[in-house]
């Protein structure tokens, strides 16, 4: 459970970083994305780092959720 929830956590942070890289393209997705995980200015260092930090909180806990079904799943 807990190898999901770090699994989780690290996908979180990843994905949220990959968006906020992609902010500055006039195709990139929405600010509203961003402003999603902080209240920093999108486009900011700021923002990327407690984003990230929320996105990896919100990982963990979906990760360890969904270890936790399987887990009881495999009775």
């Amino acid at each position: 459970m807990i190898a999901s929830g770090l699994s989780g956590a690290i996908g979180g942070a990843v994905i949220f970083a990959g968006l906020w890289m992609t902010t500055a393209l006039p195709l990139g997705p929405s600010d509203r994305v961003i402003s999603l995980f902080t209240s920093a200015p999108p486009v900011s260092f700021e923002a990327l780092h407690g984003g990230a930090i929320v996105a990896a909180l919100v990982g963990f806990f979906a990760g360890s959720l969904c270890g936790a079904v399987y887990e009881l799943l495999q009775d």
